[in-house]
């Protein structure tokens, strides 16, 4: 499964919660900064642990 297949199930989900229009488009515009820093859609296999924390140091 790539990222942007799991962006969308997990958004589905969130939609169903009720989070408001601006809480949504805060988890896409984070998602577009992940997407840019990967270089692309990986799939899920090559997101490792110390790639997340690469990103997040």
């Amino acid at each position: 499964m790539t990222l942007i297949e799991m962006l969308d199930k997990f958004m589905n989900y969130k939609q169903t919660e009720g989070l408001t229009k601006p809480t949504i488009q805060g988890y896409y515009e984070h998602f577009h900064y992940l997407n840019y820093f990967l270089g692309g859609d990986d799939s899920n296999d090559e997101v490792t642990v110390e790639l997340c924390l690469f990103l997040l140091s």
